[in-house]
């Protein structure tokens, strides 16, 4: 008999029944992934996830699981087999950058990643699976501006670490050097065609204070949007309307709930 918590897990994820099919076609023993993501059984870890391109993927918590379901199963990225510069940040521990890496195997990558135990299981990642030579590394976080962040020490899951804002008073923190996406994308071709951006917050920021022309570089922008930081001026239309101006067409991502969280896939008009 499934506990309480498991079945309100299981309820809020039946919609994702329909991706267990390619999970099952893409993953080498595959049931452990599923009834660990649907809340059916408790998924040991740290495990290996076997991608059947011979991707191996390090899973050492339940926010890594989520993030193999939600870039590989449910494909939340809109990543193209035509992709030749991909920009990945918030690159986490690499599951991005691998799951780019199979889909666009011409492609070369930079991943933006500034939390070094994040950095240090997202090169070991790169090194395991071969790819130090396409996914190249920037340990900086993206702010307006050079200069400084803090980020908290401790965090439910890796995935989870933001920018902290306002006073870190009585917090164990980290202070780490941060760059603008200008800065971050300069030594890379005039043309880049995807920006991939999931970094807990500092979307609004890091997007709304960048140069049209510096944004103008992507053909495409997918951007997980969370909350606005309290205190701050910043909303999700005010984003959105940054972007539109830009020159892009802006989608919320299909089946997300309307709200204050979701991904924007933004294509530049032509």
């Amino acid at each position: 008999m499934l506990s309480s918590s498991r079945a309100l897990l299981l309820s809020r994820r039946l919609d994702r029944w329909r991706e267990v099919p390619r999970c099952v076609t893409e993953f080498e023993q595959p049931s452990s992934l599923i009834t660990g993501y649907l809340g059916l059984s408790t998924l040991g870890m740290p495990t290996i996830a076997r991608h059947r391109s011979g991707l191996r993927l390090h899973v050492n918590e339940f926010g890594d699981l989520e993030a193999v379901w939600q870039i590989f199963l449910r494909r939340v990225y809109d990543v193209r087999p035509t992709d030749r510069v991909i920009v990945d940040a918030g690159g986490n521990v690499g599951m991005f950058s691998l799951y780019a890496s199979w889909r666009a195997p011409q492609s070369r990558i930079l991943a933006i990643e500034p939390f070094p135990s994040s950095v240090q299981r997202l090169r070991s990642h790169l090194e395991e699976n071969k790819l130090e030579q396409r996914v190249s590394v920037l340990d900086r976080a993206l702010t307006a501006t050079a200069g400084e962040v803090l980020m908290p020490l401790t965090s439910p899951s890796s995935q989870q670490k933001p920018v902290l804002k306002g006073s870190a008073e009585g917090k164990a923190v980290l202070r780490l050097a941060s760059v603008p996406l200008a800065d971050a994308v300069d030594a890379l071709p005039d043309r880049i065609d995807l920006l991939k951006m999931d970094i807990e917050g500092s979307e609004f920021e890091v997007l709304i204070n960048a140069p049209h022309a510096t944004l103008r570089r992507f053909a495409r922008i997918n951007v997980e949007h969370h909350e606005p930081p309290a205190g701050t001026r910043y909303t999700k239309q005010g984003l959105i309307e940054h972007l539109r101006n830009a020159g892009f067409t802006v989608r919320q991502h299909a089946g997300d709930r309307l709200g204050d969280y979701g991904i924007l896939h933004c294509q530049q008009n032509q």
